[in-house]
This record gives C-alpha cells, sequence and structure tokens, in this order.
C-alpha cells in the first residue's frame, strides 16, 4: 500500500538529484544475502537524508522504493537515484513498479546490475493482472536472466478483507498459481482485520505455503500505531506485532522481509501512523523490536 506516498518519495529523491549529491553507481555489487531485512525510503524531511541512511543501515540490509515505472526511463527520477544511494551505504536495492514497459526493466537492470525488480504491485487490490504482469516477466528474463522478479499481492485483501476494508471478497489464492514470478511476495497489515496482534491466527502465514513452493517475502509488513475508534493502538502494539509476526513466520522460509516506513508517512489514517518512528524520535518500542527481529 506503499505506492501512495511515493510521489512525495519521487520529491526527495529529485531533490537530491538537483543537489547533486547522487553517488555514481556500479554495477558491481557483492552477492546478495539468501534473506533480506530492511526498510523503503522513507525519511523524515529532504533535509534529514544522513539520518535517514544511518537509521536504515542499523534496520537490515535492504532497501526499496514502489512507485510508477515510467520514471525507470528518466535517469534523474526516484528509482535511479534510490539505487545509487542504496548501493553507497551498503544496501541491497529493490525497485517496485506498478507496471512498467519491458525495455525500460531491462535498461534498468543492465545498467545497475540490479537484482531485484517487483513487476507489479498488490496486483490482486488493482493495477495490471496476472497475465499482463507475466508478459512482461517473459520478456525481461528472456533478456536478463539472472534478476529476480517478484509480484506482490496484498495478503489480508486476498485471504477475504473485511474488518477496516469495510468490504469482503472471496479468497483468491489462485492467482499465485497462475504468476510467472521467481518469487511471490506480500504486503501485509494484520491490523486492518485484526484488533490485537494476539488475534493473528497462528497459521495466519504458514496458510500461503498450501498455495505455492515458490519463494515467498514480504515487500511491506505494518501495523498502525493509531486508529479509528475501536481499533486503537500504541508503539507498544506495533512492538508486540513485530514478535508476533517473527514467532508466526517462522519455518516459512521467507527471503525478504521489509518495514516500509522508519518514519510516519504522509499517507491517509491509518497507514499515517505505520511508522516505526514519529517525526520527533529517535527510538520506540517498535523500531527495537524491529532491530531485534531475526529472519528465519
Amino acid at each position: 500500500m506503499r505506492p501512495r506516498i511515493s510521489f512525495v518519495i519521487c520529491l526527495l529523491a529529485l531533490f537530491i538529484v538537483g543537489c547533486g549529491t547522487a553517488p555514481a553507481a556500479s554495477p558491481e555489487q557483492a552477492a546478495s544475502p539468501s534473506v533480506l531485512k530492511g526498510v523503503s525510503l522513507s525519511p523524515r524531511s529532504t533535509a534529514e537524508f544522513g539520518v535517514f541512511f544511518a537509521k536504515a543501515a542499523e534496520a537490515g540490509d535492504a532497501l526499496t522504493w514502489a512507485g510508477p515505472g515510467d520514471q525507470l526511463a528518466d535517469e534523474k527520477a526516484a528509482p535511479h537515484v534510490v539505487v545509487q544511494l542504496a548501493r553507497k551505504q551498503g544496501l541491497e536495492p529493490m525497485i517496485i513498479v506498478d507496471e512498467a514497459d519491458a525495455s525500460d526493466i531491462i535498461t534498468f537492470v543492465k545498467k545497475y546490475g540490479i537484482k531485484y525488480v517487483g513487476i507489479g504491485n498488490e496486483i490482486n487490490s488493482g493495477g495490471p493482472d496476472v497475465e499482463r504482469v507475466n508478459a512482461i516477466i517473459a520478456e525481461v528474463k528472456a533478456a536478463v536472466p539472472d534478476v529476480t522478479l517478484f509480484t506482490t499481492f496484498q495478503l489480508e485483501w486476498m485471504v477475504g478483507g473485511g474488518g477496516l476494508f469495510g468490504k469482503s471478497t472471496a479468497p483468491h489464492w489462485d492467482q499465485l498459481a497462475a504468476s510467472d514470478a521467481d518469487m511471490i511476495v506480500f504486503t501485509t497489515y494484520p491490523g486492518l482485520l485484526y484488533k490485537d496482534p494476539d488475534d493473528i491466527p497462528d497459521d495466519y502465514y504458514a496458510q500461503i505455503r498450501a498455495h505455492t513452493t515458490k519463494p515467498v517475502g514480504f515487500s511491506e509488513i505494518g501495523w498502525f500505531r493509531d486508529g479509528p475508534a475501536g481499533w486503537e493502538s500504541s508503539q507498544d502494539e506495533q512492538a508486540r506485532f513485530i514478535r508476533r509476526f517473527s514467532s508466526l513466520t517462522k519455518g516459512l522460509d521467507a527471503e525478504l522481509f521489509i518495514w516500509p516506513f522508519v518514519y510516519d508517512p504522509a499517507a491517509h489514517e491509518p497507514f499515517d501512523s505505520a511508522g516505526l518512528l514519529e517525526s520527533t524520535q529517535e527510538d520506540s518500542a517498535a523500531w527495537q523490536a524491529w532491530l531485534s527481529f531475526k529472519p528465519g
């Protein structure tokens, strides 16, 4: 659900380009770890990218950006800057686009030697359908077979919605089998369905393995700190969710774990309080819980 704030992130990245501080990127990079943990580009202001990247380096070894695929064709746009800044900080860059011309993805991958690209973000809740994404994947893999291509699905919507969605749908796990992606990746905000982390069913994440044998991951893991009446939360509750998530994903063999917001994003409720830190904070119970989270 992160693309709703991608415009702000794009402006921040363009600010860095305008100031001429983006480092030159090299397609050469070290081998990636088998399991990646990290955050998305989410500084609290354009003046504090240094602060953000120090936090990102503490938070893990990966950095993601999600947004419009047409920005891949513009060398001054956000995804180009994100890759360069991530590499400078020793972070594995990952780019997620809703849709893009295969030729633009191929050029981008070859230019930066990037190892992970997401094509189609939350495609079960809007955007390109599986067939369209599969066509792009086929063309990209034919040109750059070593890149790992993934597609993301919104997990709470996939299991049926309800809760804060305000509507429900039938579970649609069949879309996983229809995808030609190398990796199946989910965004997950179980606070949309459950009022307390302890209410999340014990098999909530384990059920994924009943529907795919492919590598899996999470490009957005979130729990909000505030919420509407009846869904109130706190940073202590965020911390409890992270510990609960850690327990529930043991044995899943997931390869990617991203908390999208270091600082609260400029987004609608309840996502505007999904940061591990408020804009004025340097530490929190949720932040410490994420630092302590060990994928496995």
